[in-house]
C-alpha cells in the first residue's frame, strides 16, 4: 500500500502587513483543514517575528541565516538565496517533495521562497513580484492595498 507524501506550506511574509492579513490567515485555514504542515520563512534568527506572524500558530519557524550585519538582511539577493537555501534544506530533512508544496509571499524578497515549490502563490500589492508572477504565470491573491495615507507595518 503506497502512502501520500505529506504536503507543506511555506510562508515568507517578511513584516506582514494588514493589508495582507485576511488573505494570510485565509491561505493558513486552509492548509490547516487539509492538514498541511505550516511553516514560517523567517529572514534572520535576530530578527523577532512580526507579533501578528506569532499569532499564526505555525508548525515550524525556520531562518534564513544570510545576513553578516543588520544592514545586510534587507539586501534583496542575498536574502533570496538564503531563503531559497533553507526552503530547499527543510524540504529535504522533512522528506518533503517540492511538486506538493506551497509558498505564500507578498514581496518581492520572498523570491527565494517561491521559486523553489511547485505551487507559489503571491499575494498582492508588491507591483514588482506581481509582474514576475504574471510573467510565469504564478497564482495570484488579491489582497486589498493600503492607501498612502494609511500607517503600515510593511
Amino acid at each position: 500500500m503506497e502512502t501520500e507524501l505529506r504536503r507543506a506550506a511555506f510562508f515568507d511574509l517578511g513584516s506582514c502587513c494588514r493589508s495582507v492579513a485576511g488573505a494570510v490567515v485565509s491561505a493558513i485555514e486552509t492548509h490547516r483543514r487539509a492538514g498541511d504542515l505550516l511553516i514560517l520563512v523567517l529572514p534572520d534568527d535576530r530578527v523577532p517575528p512580526h507579533p501578528y506572524q506569532l499569532g499564526l500558530r505555525m508548525d515550524l519557524m525556520v531562518y534564513a541565516r544570510s545576513a553578516r550585519t543588520p544592514e545586510d538582511i534587507n539586501q534583496p539577493s542575498s536574502l533570496d538565496s538564503a531563503k531559497l537555501q533553507i526552503v530547499v534544506e527543510t524540504m529535504a530533512r522533512l522528506g518533503l517533495d517540492a511538486s506538493r508544496c506551497f509558498a505564500y509571499g507578498h514581496r518581492s524578497s520572498g523570491l527565494g521562497t517561491l521559486a523553489v515549490v511547485g505551487n507559489p502563490r503571491v499575494i498582492a500589492p508588491d507591483p514588482e513580484l506581481t509582474r514576475y508572477a504574471r510573467s510565469r504565470g504564478w497564482p495570484l491573491i488579491d489582497a486589498p492595498r493600503v492607501s498612502p495615507e494609511t500607517p503600515s507595518s510593511c
